[in-house]
């Protein structure tokens, strides 16, 4: 009994008064950690089908869910398409069927135009009679990869599969009513690395979606 009584003292001794105040603290530092290393958070969070309205305007149907679209109205602020002001008009909750068919059928016809674009280009070289393009306000794609807390994007801007278009997009209100983008740098990529990066940022964006579901 004496040996029990002189261990167990041994072990009060032993016990640190901070001990319980450095355990939540580990664990609270741990999980900011856990939160931003992963790699899911690196996924894009949305993606944007910018439907073009001549000559200055757009409209942009942003897929943030399988029941959640919002939808903005971006005003162009000087000539050359470098400032932008995205408005955010409404919010749609529609069930999981239509916000799939949605954004398929948009992504559908923003490969669809933009192979048609490259044949009508391709097709009516030093042609002064070209037929109507049917496509022509066919949609753009944006994808943003959020940099901090979502309020700060970067994003990339599929054109026609001829240019890839890099901005930020920054929240200027908490609730993301207001936010603007900035485009910084267009390049022109080999057509086969267009294609694969976009198709591999829709694949992230289902991956996000999949990881919020579990």
């Amino acid at each position: 009994m004496g040996a029990i009584r002189l261990n167990t003292i041994y072990q009060k001794r032993r016990v640190s008064p901070y001990t319980g105040k450095i355990r939540p603290a580990y664990y609270e530092v741990l999980q900011w950690f856990k939160k931003r290393l992963d790699t899911f958070n690196l996924c894009p969070p949305s993606i944007i089908f910018w439907y073009p309205i001549p000559p200055y305007t757009a409209l942009g149907i942003s897929v943030q869910g399988l029941n959640f679209i919002p939808v903005y109205w971006r005003q162009q602020i000087e000539p050359n398409e470098t400032i932008f002001l995205g408005f955010k008009i409404m919010e749609l909750r529609p069930p999981v069927p239509l916000t799939v068919l949605t954004m398929f059928f948009s992504i559908g016809l923003v490969i669809t135009g933009s192979v048609y674009k490259l044949i009508e280009a391709l097709n009516t070289q030093g042609s002064e009679n070209n037929p109507p393009n049917p496509f022509k306000q066919s949609p753009r794609l944006a994808v943003f990869f959020p940099i901090y807390d979502n309020h700060t994007a970067l994003g990339i801007l599929y054109i026609d599969f001829k240019i890839m278009q890099f901005s930020i997009k920054q929240s200027l209100e908490p609730n993301e009513n207001i936010v603007s983008l900035i485009r910084f740098l267009d390049i022109v990529p080999p057509f086969p690395l267009q294609v694969a990066t976009m198709f591999l940022a829709l694949g992230l964006f289902l991956n996000w979606i999949i990881n919020e579901k579990k």
